[in-house]
């Protein structure tokens, strides 16, 4: 790793991997206090966090994309979050969704800081080609959150290798809960539709998000999903991407120690 890039993502250093990145499957979860048994109605969500101050969702940087009629058109890359500083999950490893909108970027660099801005992961990501929306989960080989602490991801999106100032960077905070034993007996019963209604209603967003976004990858015709996750990006803000694909991806790039 060259001492310029180092610069740029504050000292942030690089292990040796072999993992595959694709979505988590939602797996153990842990508790939170609150748990409700309403599992009717659309999925709405309310964001748990406080207003957010500084850029985070929305992208910075820029390719250089020739400009073309289509082009023209184009949203700027958008991570699937609400506009607060800091959202939920029950996971150790989570799960970022992240709308790409350019099939030209095929590589990514996923980044991991504690609140302290401390450099604890860093993981090149092949993506598909394809333009939509992304979930990379972060791998087992990372640390795992800890309960009660808050971290910040990044994804930079690489438009030129060798000019990494030109980098789309979209990120954002994250903090892990406890389920409650009642909440968390819950979830393990329902169909994926009223779980993804249950996170929503005790404001998990990661896992939300998470859950419908796999059913309208598997059921991507099904108009009652798309209803539903429609409602759930609505209510967040990010109607202008709630039409785009939902894909598959992705793979762990080969790192050298630094």
């Amino acid at each position: 790793m060259t001492s310029k890039k180092m610069l740029r993502l504050s000292a942030l250093f690089v292990w040796p991997l072999a993992i595959s990145l694709e979505l988590v499957p939602l797996g153990e979860i842990a508790g939170q206090n609150t748990a409700s048994a309403n599992t009717s109605g659309s999925v709405v969500f309310k964001p748990n966090g406080s207003p957010r101050t500084t850029t985070g969702g929305a992208s910075r940087g820029v390719c250089s994309i020739p400009m073309t009629a289509t082009s023209q058109n184009k949203k700027p890359a958008i991570a699937l979050i609400p506009d607060t500083d800091t959202e939920l999950t029950t996971q150790t490893h989570p799960t970022i969704f992240v709308y790409i909108p350019d099939a030209t970027i095929v590589s990514a660099e996923l980044s991991l800081w504690d609140e302290n801005h401390k450099g604890l992961y860093q993981t090149g990501v092949s993506l598909s080609g394809r333009s939509g929306i992304v979930g990379i989960g972060l791998p087992n080989a990372a640390p795992s959150l800890d309960v009660g602490k808050r971290y910040k991801w990044s994804l930079a999106l690489i438009c030129d290798r060798n000019r990494r100032s030109r980098d789309v960077v979209v990120e954002g905070w994250i903090e892990r809960i406890q389920l409650s034993s009642r909440l968390e007996e819950q979830i393990g019963t329902v169909e994926p539709l009223q779980r993804a209604r249950l996170y929503a209603q005790n404001r998990i967003w990661y896992e939300t998000l998470a859950t419908l976004a796999q059913l309208r990858r598997d059921r991507p015709d099904d108009s009652s999903i798309a209803t539903e996750w429609q409602s759930l990006l609505q209510s967040v803000g990010l109607q202008e991407i709630a039409q785009a694909p939902v894909i598959n991806c992705c793979q762990e790039e080969n790192q050298t120690q630094p």
